[in-house]
């Protein structure tokens, strides 16, 4: 018996032994893979496959939450996650702090939750991280500039302790690595976050006494004293950097904005002229003042002569400089001058043929220009080095449009293979279409537009001239209006659009319809007049137009294309004058035709309603 129930304890006692060592054993396992899923994370991670990453960080903490590597991987995850609640946000910000402090030798894991607490707003915190890494790592700077802010936030937020604590930083800094700008300048924010402008001139006067000839620290320390509305000692050190460093451009541009802002317009040209001519001082920064100085004078037509004897000088200074004549083009282009922009920028694709922003740009001004002959010329030029580019045999088909080259026009577009289906090919085969519009082979305009819009039915240009081309060749009426909807369903504000879909109902004698469309289309036009005293001036927009900008102040180039869309054209006045006309106002219609004849003098139709006062159809 004794034997029995001592084999029975031997049985139970072996049974807890392996139920604890599978326990165990099990705990091992998933610790293992909670490990492998965290390292496949991390590689995910490096692959930047952001989406995996989470998904194996999230499957890695549900198998082992206690590993503190593991749950702040899932807290980042679970942190970048906009539908987080509140409660598992603190969570995963406490596991962020677990792992920092567990260790806080680990620089990049406490900058990345200073991050988490100064998102979090929790400036205190934001103060121990720094601190932390402050001690962990006195030899870095950015630990103790990072204190240093978090101090002055501190402050702001009412810790009046904080203050005195990050100047001492700023100086224990000073004290290390000496006076610099780079450190003036956190002081004086410091200073000004207490609006202590003595500090502030303090500072600066002690930097310039440590650095007299350092023509940087006389720009920084006029710059400084010019905020401070001290004009007169701003002035003064403007004239020392210039004086240390006749390079510096920065300085002569400052000391002309003084001279400007104290109403001194001799001195402001005078400063201007000196920079401009001084053989030390670099190209670009030339270009920087020139820019801010032609705007300046911009406003005053008059000074034209002077900005362009300017820009000669410079051109004959600085003759290889394609940015010069870039800038000078821009500014011909600005007071309409396009055929000497199209010079300029003739002179600028010679200096750099292989910038293919410059030949967009020059092929735009002659066609600003209406120089047909140049187009071709510089087109076919363009489209031999960048056969890619689909805006250069547009600006040949153009030019051979205007000059009434039916033939060449065609064959130029037909010769132009469309590989693709991108949204830039869908639009030149719409421009397709326009061309045998023009030529009057309606099967082939209406088949390629159809084509364009099959490439992407979103081009709304091709939609519009599909539904127009219908209108006015007797097209499907029907089909026109559905293309044209689509069109105002997208962009209501477009007088073109809403003038062609005035047109369409015009054509199905909806006369009402076709009435509200018009007006609508007149309002949308900038500077339409309520009366007859129309602008008697208007600007055709080559289709396809969209250069790439050289400077600056050929960013507006593309604002001004799209503006012209909106100015009132022959073409919307006759509209309104046969819709008006058609609707029993034929006065008012009068008025419409005799407006769009001064825009259009050649225009025999129109010539014959003013004569006659009545609407022909031919």
């Amino acid at each position: 018996m004794r034997k029995l129930v001592y084999i029975i304890l031997m049985c139970a006692a072996a049974t807890m032994v392996w139920a604890y060592d599978n326990a165990q054993w099990d705990q091992d396992a998933r610790q293992r893979k909670a490990e492998y899923l965290f390292l496949e994370a991390e590689n995910a991670c490096m692959l930047e496959e952001y989406d995996r990453y989470a998904m194996l960080m999230q499957r890695a903490y549900a198998l082992d939450s206690s590993d503190l590597d593991i749950a702040y991987g899932w807290g980042t995850v679970a942190m970048a996650l906009s539908s987080t609640d509140s409660l598992t946000y603190a969570k995963a910000y406490q596991y962020a702090k677990d792992r920092f402090y567990s260790d806080p030798d680990n620089y990049v894991m406490g900058m990345m939750l200073g991050g988490l607490a100064r998102r979090q707003r929790d400036f205190k915190e934001l103060v121990r991280v720094w601190e932390t890494l402050d001690s962990t790592h006195p030899e870095l700077n950015q630990p103790l500039e990072e204190l240093a802010n978090a101090y002055l936030i501190s402050y702001v937020m009412g810790d009046t302790a904080a203050y005195d604590k990050a100047i001492a930083i700023f100086d224990r800094m000073e004290m290390g690595n000496g006076k610099s700008v780079d450190l003036s300048s956190k002081k004086i924010q410091a200073y000004s976050v207490k609006q202590d402008t003595a500090a502030v001139i303090n500072e600066i006067e002690a930097l310039s006494q440590f650095a007299p000839h350092d023509a940087v620290v006389a720009l920084f320390v006029g710059g400084n004293y010019q905020y401070l509305n001290d004009n007169q000692k701003a002035l003064e050190y403007y004239n020392r950097a210039c004086a240390l460093d006749s390079t510096l451009g920065n300085a002569f541009m400052a000391r002309a904005n003084i001279y400007h802002e104290m109403g001194d317009s001799v001195g402001f040209d005078r400063e201007v002229f000196q920079a401009l001519h001084s053989p030390n001082l670099e190209v670009d920064s030339k270009l920087e003042i020139l820019r801010g100085y032609v705007a300046e004078l911009f406003r005053d037509r008059s000074q034209e002569p002077r900005i362009r004897e300017l820009f000669g000088e410079l051109e004959n200074m600085h003759s290889g400089e394609a940015d010069i004549h870039n800038l000078y083009a821009a500014y011909l282009y600005e007071i309409e001058d396009y055929a000497g922009a199209a010079d300029e920028m003739t002179y600028s694709v010679a200096l750099e043929p292989t910038s293919e922003g410059a030949w967009n740009t020059l092929l735009q001004m002659l066609a600003r220009a209406k120089d047909n002959d140049r187009m071709l010329v510089y087109g076919k030029e363009a489209h031999n080095r960048f056969p890619k580019n689909l805006y250069y045999p547009i600006c040949i088909a153009e030019a051979y449009r205007d000059k009434g080259d039916t033939a060449k026009a065609i064959a130029t577009i037909d010769s132009v293979e469309i590989s693709g289906n991108t949204p830039q090919e869908a639009s030149f085969v719409s421009y397709k279409g326009d061309i045998y519009a023009w030529a009057g082979d309606t099967i082939k305009a209406l088949e390629t537009y159809d084509l364009a819009i099959d490439m992407n039915p979103n081009n709304l240009m091709a939609l519009n001239n599909a539904a127009y081309f219908m209108a006015t060749s007797g097209g499907d009426l029907d089909k026109a209006e559905r293309y044209i909807s689509q069109v105002i369903a997208q962009e209501s504000d477009n007088p073109t659009y809403m003038d062609t879909y005035a047109w369409v109902f015009f054509k199905k004698k909806d006369y009402n319809m076709a009435r509200q469309y018009i007006d609508i289309t007149l309002r949308l036009c900038e500077g339409m007049p309520t009366d007859s005293t129309a602008e008697e001036d208007s600007m055709e927009v080559v289709p396809g137009n969209s250069p790439e900008v050289l400077a600056e102040a050929i960013e507006n180039i593309e604002e001004e294309e799209q503006d012209d869309n909106k100015k009132l054209s022959a073409d919307v006045l006759e509209h309104a004058g046969d819709i008006y006309f058609m609707n029993g106002e034929p006065d008012q219609a009068l008025e419409f035709w005799k407006r769009a004849l001064a825009m259009a003098p050649d225009n025999e139709l129109l010539q014959r309603k003013v004569k006659h006062k009545t609407y022909f159809y031919k």
